[in-house]
């Protein structure tokens, strides 16, 4: 079982569907078949506005700032910035 599939934060060496989506975003990768299905995996993620931090990495963690399953504002801030981009 790998985590790629959930979104985590932060993330370390690890890659994530998010992590992916926020680089293409930035590099202005086009909207294609694969970029629409991860945007629609991204957008069933929200959960009244907010996406959830799922998933923390084990190991050493110097802060730990926001908790498992709940609201999680850098995950937010960049599923939306990701959604803001792709429209």
């Amino acid at each position: 079982w790998l985590p790629e599939s959930l979104v985590l934060h932060p993330h370390y060496y690890h890659y994530d569907l998010l992590r992916f989506l926020v680089a293409a975003s930035r590099f202005n990768y086009p909207c294609e078949k694969h970029i629409r299905n991860a945007l629609q995996w991204l957008k069933n993620k929200e959960k009244d506005g907010f996406w959830e931090l799922e998933y923390v990495h084990p190991g050493a963690v110097h802060l730990m700032y926001e908790q498992k399953r709940e609201r999680s504002r850098f995950i937010t801030y960049k599923a939306r910035s990701v959604l803001q981009t792709y429209g």
